[in-house]
């Protein structure tokens, strides 16, 4: 690991998942939306269904959290923006 854990952090092999207010139940609703604003050339909101037919992209990355705790070698995939 030598290097990838920066000073203060510690190694979690768990979640720990910090969140304000309620969370929704059915991640298929109308709900998720992802909005692009206006500082781009083409402005858009994509809906939740629209994300999923975007393509996917895997990658391994370690996660540095401001809260102090640190996950390595995290396997990700979702949309590349």
């Amino acid at each position: 690991m030598g290097g990838r854990i920066p000073p203060g952090q510690v190694l979690t092999s768990g979640w720990p998942v910090p969140h304000a207010g309620s969370i929704p139940t059915d991640p298929t609703s109308d709900y998720w939306s992802l909005s692009v604003p206006r500082e781009v050339e083409w402005p858009r909101t994509y809906a939740h269904r629209d994300l999923l037919a975007l393509p996917r992209k895997e990658l391994e990355c370690d996660i540095h959290c401001v809260t102090q705790w640190t996950k390595l070698g995290v396997q990700r995939k979702g949309v590349g923006f």
